[in-house]
C-alpha cells in the first residue's frame, strides 16, 4: 500500500490534534491521573480553547461511566 503524502500530512495533523486524549487516557489507564483529577482539570479549561474541544469526548465518558457506577451502587443499597 502506498501512502500519498497528503494522506500521511493529514494522519499526523490529526494525531497533533488529539495528543492531548490519548495522553489523558493512557494515564487514566495507568492509574497515574484520578478520574476525579481530570473532570477537576478539565472544568477549569476555556470552553473555546482546543484542549477543550478535543478532551470533551473523553471527559463525557468519564462521566457517563461515573454516573452509571453510583446508579448501580443505589440500587444494590
Amino acid at each position: 500500500m502506498h501512502l500519498e503524502n497528503k494522506d500521511v500530512a493529514t494522519s499526523n495533523e490529526d494525531l497533533k490534534e488529539k495528543w492531548i486524549m490519548f495522553v489523558l487516557q493512557y494515564f487514566y489507564d495507568k492509574d497515574y491521573v484520578a478520574e476525579d483529577a481530570i473532570l477537576d482539570w478539565f472544568q477549569t479549561l476555556d470552553q473555546k480553547s482546543k484542549f477543550h474541544k478535543q478532551v470533551k469526548p473523553f471527559t463525557d465518558w468519564l462521566q457517563e461511566a461515573e454516573e452509571a457506577s453510583s446508579s448501580e451502587e443505589e440500587e444494590s443499597d
